[in-house]
């Protein structure tokens, strides 16, 4: 028995106990213990009373679990080959911007060590460290409101800030410059890199089509975006960290990506990805943040979707309350599209499912959304907007609503903030997103503006 359990361990397995049958009596065990294995052999259960079985069993699972892994990874490399094909790459950066680095903080940069690894003497070290520490906080209040639009819409997560003030930081002063444009500019693509570009990064990544920055450089081609990549090529494991970099809501950026981008374009979900992808759209379900594709591809995906509402109450309230049909549904669609009105989750959910149908948006951009994975899905929608996949907002036209967008992630002070809200003019029965309590509008628009 001990060499039993033994194998089990080395397997990673850890046996328990578990009373089958009470009462039997002591001459019958072995023939209750045969039946016991009889009847597992007849439903397909895996045995693992001899080491033999055990070892065959762990190789099995394990078998199974790579080619499940395998599976996934091609079905991520299909849909990422998708993607680009239709979209190209990223949303394109402002490529004429730069960060204005004040003379001081100039000064010290100069003084930096030539290289990361340059040889020189603990001493100089740790003074170097502690000046570009000093530095860095000339830096940060002169940097950080250059991108007061993004912080303001999107910026209340301390973990994105965090991150963005670690490569801030850490590319302006990892080693000595000579060139004061060159590192404005790397400086002024940090956000973009963090927000654009990281989505298709982890796309590539887990399809296994790129391992590292310069492969993914490599696999978008002649890109505006891999050219701008380019540019920090050489700022080693900080322009990984920032295409690694996953903000701190609730989905995954690469698998809204796919999602978004498939909705829009076309593109069949390959099966390895389906669960993946209907998560993240129900999550956008409740938001909500569904364009019309978006929330047709939910429901070919889960053509039950409408229920995770939970239960439509409506009919049975008129019923109690002798009202003629549809009449709660009408009242609590006007309700939560009051705009003195805010509605808690639960009374919107339940409006929405009186409705019959998945509430849905023009743009899926999360306009007043507080971190960085809202600010990933404005710059795909700006994308898809750019190449003709997705309308724009009513109010702006294309091209104005991707300009702003590429400002939003450029250090720039200089922003049509009227703009930035709902142009007031959205198609009746959408929802409207310009506030965190979101409106049925049963008119021309929502009156923002």
């Amino acid at each position: 028995m001990n060499d039993w359990r033994v194998g089990l361990a080395e397997e990673g397995f850890l046996p328990d106990v578990e009373v089958i049958r009470d009462d039997v009596p002591a001459d019958q065990v072995r023939s209750v213990f045969k039946q016991e294995l009889s009847r597992c052999l007849a439903m397909g259960e895996p045995l693992l009373n001899e080491a033999a079985e055990v070892r065959q069993h762990a190789r099995r699972l394990k078998r199974e679990a790579a080619e499940r892994a395998a599976e996934r990874r091609e079905a991520w490399a299909h849909a990422a080959e998708a993607v680009r094909g239709h979209l190209g790459g990223p949303l394109a950066p402002c490529m004429d911007v730069t960060v204005e680095l004040p003379e001081e903080v100039w000064s010290w940069i100069t003084q930096l060590p030539g290289t990361v690894n340059e040889d020189i003497p603990f001493e100089v070290a740790v003074k170097h460290r502690r000046e570009a520490e000093h530095a860095a906080e000339e830096l940060m209040p002169t940097a950080m409101p250059m991108w007061s639009d993004l912080h303001a819409l999107h910026g209340r997560e301390q973990h994105d800030l965090e991150e963005f003030r670690t490569r801030l930081r850490g590319v302006a002063f990892r080693c000595r410059r000579d060139d004061r444009e060159h590192l404005g500019r790397i400086l002024a693509l940090i956000p973009w890199c963090m927000v654009a570009a990281a989505p298709w990064y982890r796309m590539a990544r887990v399809g296994g089509l790129a391992d590292s920055p310069d492969q993914f450089i490599t696999w978008l081609g002649d890109h505006p975006a891999s050219r701008a990549l380019a540019l920090l090529a050489d700022e080693g494991h900080h322009l990984a960290a920032m295409l690694d970099h996953s903000a701190s809501a609730c989905w995954p950026t690469e698998t809204a990506l796919v999602a978004t981008t498939a909705a829009h374009c076309g593109i069949d979900i390959p099966p390895a990805l389906s669960g993946e992808v209907r998560g993240v759209l129900r999550t956008f379900l409740i938001k909500p943040m569904l364009t019309e594709p978006m929330a047709d591809l939910l429901r070919q995906l889960d053509p039950h979707a409408l229920d995770s509402l939970g239960s439509d109450i409506a009919p049975s309230i008129d019923q109690r309350l002798s009202l003629s049909a549809g009449t709660t549904a009408r009242v609590m669609a006007e309700l939560v599209g009051q705009r003195d009105i805010h509605a808690d989750l639960s009374l919107r959910r339940a409006a929405w499912r009186a409705r019959g149908h998945l509430p849905t948006v023009a743009v899926p951009d999360f306009p007043h959304h507080a971190d960085w994975h809202a600010a990933s899905m404005r710059a795909l929608s700006a994308a898809l907007v750019e190449t003709g996949f997705m309308a724009p907002p009513s109010g702006p036209t294309a091209g104005k609503y991707v300009e702003e967008t590429r400002l939003l992630l450029a250090p720039t002070q200089e922003w049509p903030h009227d703009e930035l809200v709902c142009a007031g003019a959205i198609r009746a029965g959408e929802y409207c997103s310009c506030n965190e309590n979101p409106v049925v509008v049963t008119g021309g628009g929502c009156g923002r503006g």
